[in-house]
């Protein structure tokens, strides 16, 4: 023994082929023997694995189907303890286990059952074992359709595809969508890869959220083109120039439209889309219908503290000063004012009461 630096550098030097153990280990091994306060697990190591009496003791329904002869994987707690046992924990590797689990059915393409946990904008927490995340953009279009809010989700199980893993990050997305799709990932990303920024495409409106809405676009013909598509999100601030608190008053599930694709990311399966980019924008025509001096009327349609915005006409409002109002103005209230500034390449449009005031008094 003399010989050798440590008792690691003799067991690699006798060939025996025992592996040495250390915290955090994830191991694989079969159980030869279970009592009420006691697993062991052959781990063709230097010593035999003890799954603790704690463990045992508090998780006792993780064990209930354990049976002598399976193979299990555990995490080393401690190396060795005074009787020379192993100290493993079975729940301690679940995770990994699982992470095996998720990583077969990801190569072979299968689909499996989550639960929703939690909505965000970006899509749904779910619960596979693991955490994970199915991005709005993968929710199957009729499943949005039927429930209407995306918070009536949370607690149901929908059958999904793995469509991106890693292990190091701990990410795992899912996909609703691809698991009742015929359409490879390939494919998709193909069609996406075909669009780029500024083209103008007809797609139909697919699925209608609080925040915008998804419209699905095919690809040209030499992908497919009718064959299928893949879905681009409009947001709720590209559907119009006006402010729009409600895309369901706008647009209906299967309706078509024109869009303008605003950016493409295939490696993020990202498709961003804009309609009012194909609407006239009313602030290409304020110079030639608004000059400084007229007299307007309009509608309060935002107070905050600097001042007030006033709607003149869809997609415009012009902005009052707090400094050029006469007293407190009310959301809804029509006021009369007159413009004192036109910035067209601002988008502002300056309006005052109190000037308009003083001119009316003047004329008294």
């Amino acid at each position: 023994m003399t010989q050798y630096a440590s008792m690691d550098e003799l067991l690699s030097k006798t060939g025996k082929g025992l592996k040495i153990l250390k915290y955090g280990d994830v191991v694989e091994g079969h159980v030869v023997s279970i009592a009420r306060n006691q697993v062991l697990i052959d781990l063709k190591a230097k010593s035999e694995g003890m799954v603790s009496s704690r463990e045992l003791t508090e998780n006792p329904g993780l064990y209930k189907n354990l049976k002598v002869g399976d193979t299990v994987l555990a995490s080393v707690l401690q190396p060795e303890n005074d009787r020379g046992y192993v100290v493993l924990s079975l729940k301690k590797a679940a995770s990994e286990y699982r992470w095996r689990e998720l990583t077969n059915i990801f190569e072979e393409g299968g689909t499996l059952t989550v639960r929703v946990t939690e909505f965000n904008k970006g899509g749904f927490l779910v619960d596979a074992g693991i955490p994970g995340f199915i991005p709005l953009t993968h929710l199957d279009k009729t499943r949005v359709a039927q429930v209407g809010s995306p918070e009536k989700l949370i607690g149901q199980s929908l059958e999904v595809k793995i469509i991106e893993m890693d292990r190091g990050l701990n990410r795992l997305v899912f996909s609703e969508k691809e698991a009742k799709s015929n359409m490879t990932p390939k494919k998709r990303l193909e069609i996406l890869s075909s669009f780029k920024p500024k083209d103008i495409l007809e797609g139909e409106v697919s699925a209608i959220l609080p925040f915008g809405i998804f419209i699905e676009l095919s690809g040209p013909p030499s992908l497919g083109y009718g064959e299928a598509g893949v879905e681009g999100l409009c947001h709720i601030s590209e559907i119009s120039w006006e402010k729009v608190d409600d895309p369901g008053t706008l647009y209906k599930v299967g309706q078509k439209v024109k869009v303008k694709v605003l950016e493409v990311d295939p490696a993020q399966n990202k498709l961003a889309l804009s309609i009012k980019a194909l609407l006239v924008n009313p602030w290409q025509e304020v110079a030639a219908k608004y000059k400084v001096g007229d007299r307007i009327t309009g509608t309060v349609s935002k107070v905050v503290p600097f001042g007030a915005f006033v709607l003149l006409e869809p997609g415009l409002e012009g902005l009052i000063h707090v400094s050029e109002t006469v007293g407190p103005l009310k959301v809804s209230e029509k006021v009369e004012a007159e413009v004192i500034a036109v910035e067209p390449d601002k988008q502002k449009l300056g309006l005052s009461v109190r000037k308009l005031k003083e001119v009316m008094v003047t004329y008294k």
